[in-house]
């Protein structure tokens, strides 16, 4: 992935969204990554560029460009998914898609999306994303003020986050584990 010479990084708010340290930073690196995507790059490259823009569209609030950026992400993973091998990307894109939706206030729309993801990755054998599904499914709660269903979430990403090991996703979870509680 390419490095972006921004501070590209965030902190979460009350509601649990994400929040740019620097916000004027984070949309010089949206400029950057938006003329990286214009150079000659192959599909590949673009697909990953495209997703990445959208998450940063919308910690800015620029909805609509976010989904836009996930519209061309998941059309280049068809364009490139020959025999299914890019699904899990597809649905990875349809997490973050989610998270607009939310932040957009449309809360069926996310809803009915995280719902068909969670159904489908509690089948799998093998997610790669069943955390992340959990996760976002419970800010989605919290915001809806069910801290108790949203907690049930939580707990179920942080346990296979243990698992995982990644340090920044643990402590992510703890923190919404930490804030919930504080609601019950």
């Amino acid at each position: 992935m390419q490095d972006i010479p921004y501070n590209m990084n965030y902190d979460y708010g009350d509601l649990l969204r994400e929040v740019p340290e620097d916000a004027e930073s984070l949309r010089q690196g949206i400029e950057f990554l938006q003329d990286k995507i214009k150079e000659s790059i192959g599909k590949k490259e673009k697909l990953k560029l495209y997703s990445q823009l959208g998450f940063y569209q919308r910690l800015l609030g620029s909805y609509q460009e976010s989904l836009q950026s996930f519209d061309e992400a998941t059309h280049l993973v068809n364009e490139l998914n020959e025999n299914n091998y890019l699904d899990s990307q597809l649905d990875a894109i349809e997490i973050r898609r989610s998270v607009t939706l939310l932040w957009m206030g449309k809360i069926s729309q996310a809803q009915s999306s995280l719902t068909k993801l969670q159904e489908k990755h509690e089948a799998m054998k093998d997610s790669k994303y069943l955390d992340f599904i959990y996760q976002h499914y419970g800010k989605l709660k919290f915001e809806q003020k069910q801290f108790k269903t949203a907690l049930d979430l939580f707990l179920k990403a942080l346990e296979i986050r243990i698992v995982k090991g990644n340090i920044e996703l643990i402590s992510s979870t703890e923190l919404a584990i930490a804030k919930t509680r504080e609601n019950l």
